[in-house]
């Protein structure tokens, strides 16, 4: 069972600042800023298991609270998804932005073209059109 099957079959909740959260409000939180986030909510959550559990480097640690381990993957999992939008976005304004500066330099090299024409050649070629 994947962890957003998880969370509704168990009523996953998240408890902030703002009120009780379903996993389905946590799309709608920004990844930072604002009166809360998937990031404040994330660090909540990983307090909540630093305090609670004893550390080991060596030997996993196994908790029983199956709920709070869903919970915090289902941010981190919401976190994951919005950052690969976020950078998706980007990349695409990117793309767009070098794709019409190569349009403007083509577009110059072609009025310059133009411009190494006799009056002749510039008036065949109006001509033809």
């Amino acid at each position: 069972m994947n962890i957003f099957e998880q969370a509704t079959k168990h009523h996953i909740r998240y408890s902030t600042i703002i009120g009780v959260l379903s996993v389905e409000d946590l799309w709608d939180l920004p990844l930072t800023g604002g009166k809360i986030s998937l990031d404040d909510i994330a660090i909540e959550l990983d307090e909540r298991f630093s305090t609670s559990q004893r550390k080991s480097f060596v030997e996993e640690i196994v908790t029983t609270d199956k709920d709070a381990i869903c919970a915090f993957d289902v941010v981190k999992r919401i976190i994951e998804v919005k950052l690969a939008e976020r950078d998706k976005v980007k990349k695409a304004a990117e793309t767009r932005e070098n794709k019409q500066k190569i349009m403007a330099i083509i577009a110059s090299k072609q009025d310059d073209e133009l411009k190494d024409k006799s009056i002749e050649e510039l008036s065949v070629l109006l001509n033809d059109l």
